[in-house]
């Protein structure tokens, strides 16, 4: 544990193709907003639900989408995926909704839906869904870093070296459930 701790987290080379698998909640799966040739900007929708049980997908880098095809999943399953040659430009779409620092509590609501933003969890079960389960104020946030198995160091290293961000969730996580106690 020790060990993996004093290495610093970093970040790996972005690959020339990534397959965005569209995979979503209990089996309904987001449909396709891009096709084949299309380019795509870093963060741009690639594909989304129609009955709100899924969480919209966005492209992880700007490129072309060079297909999109069923490719296998680790399973072996075999899932509709959509495949994008990576121009390594990086460039971002335009935010239209702002940002979080300026939104009300619904605005913010509406840009964590849109951003796609899901649980850790196997589930990925969708934020905007937790948020919209209550409308009363939250009493007190519980920020949860505990590790579950001994070797797992992932959460304790980006705690450590993203506190900045961390903190800054969290502000963002009392704004939008107007939690009382801070």
């Amino acid at each position: 544990r020790r060990m993996c701790i004093r290495d610093r987290v970093r970040t790996c080379p972005a690959p020339e193709f990534v397959i965005i698998p569209l995979v979503g909640r209990w089996g309904r799966n987001p449909e396709p907003v891009v096709k084949k040739g299309d380019g795509v900007l870093r963060f741009q929708l690639l594909a989304k639900d129609h009955d709100g049980y899924s969480s919209p997908i966005h492209s992880p880098v700007s490129g072309t989408v060079e297909d999109i095809r069923e490719m296998p999943q680790v399973d072996g399953t075999k899932v509709l995926s959509i495949i994008i040659q990576n121009d390594r430009r990086n460039t971002e779409v335009h935010n239209p909704l702002g940002g979080f620092d300026t939104a009300s509590p619904d605005g913010l609501l509406k840009l964590i839906e849109a951003a796609g933003i899901v649980g850790l969890g196997g589930a990925q079960f969708p934020t905007a869904l937790k948020y919209t389960i209550t409308n009363k104020p939250v009493e007190t946030i519980i920020i949860d870093g505990v590790e579950c198995e001994p070797y797992l160091t992932t959460d304790d290293a980006l705690m450590s070296q993203s506190t900045g961000e961390l903190l800054q969730g969290i502000r963002i996580a009392e704004h939008e459930t107007r939690t009382k106690r801070k």
